[in-house]
């Protein structure tokens, strides 16, 4: 879990290059989503939680590459980050594993990713940014929900 924040920058990289559709990520990607899980034991959220989500950091900065050894070992690890950076840090990798996800065609890991990038939207607040990845993912969700509504009217 401790190198999650390096890996899952990476798989994306890894899934958005040419010619990388003839590795199998999957493996890596469910990994990643199992340290996921992992760190969402971590998470805790604090007592005063409508006001404390207001000054919660939306992006957290990941380490960029090129990567110096010396930097990249000082990165701070996952357990020793404040509650907030830890929920940012949350969110922000929910949105990589997302992407990562539907570049990966055909891989069944979507289900498990539609729940927290929901709930990453909802915690974000009232964003309005279209080009957003949870608000994609929300109204994908909603329109996908009419239709089949629709479908079981018409029946």
């Amino acid at each position: 879990m401790e190198n999650l924040t390096h890996a899952v920058p990476v798989i994306l990289r890894l899934v958005s290059l040419n010619g990388t559709r003839s590795l199998d990520l999957t493996r890596l990607l469910e990994l990643a989503i199992k340290s996921l899980e992992k760190l969402e034991t971590q998470i805790q959220l604090p007592a005063n939680f409508p006001e404390a989500l207001e000054k919660l950091p939306i992006k957290y900065d990941f380490p960029s590459p090129p990567h110096r050894s010396t930097t990249l070992q000082q990165y701070p690890a996952v357990g020793s980050q404040e509650a907030g950076q830890k929920l940012s840090l949350w969110g922000n990798l929910v949105e990589m594993l997302w992407h990562s996800s539907m570049l990966m065609n055909g891989i069944n890991i979507v289900d498990v990713l539609v729940p927290r990038i929901l709930l990453w939207r909802s915690l974000k607040g009232g964003l309005n940014d279209k080009t957003d990845i949870s608000e994609w993912t929300r109204r994908e969700v909603v329109r996908n929900l009419y239709r089949s509504v629709e479908e079981h009217v018409a029946l």
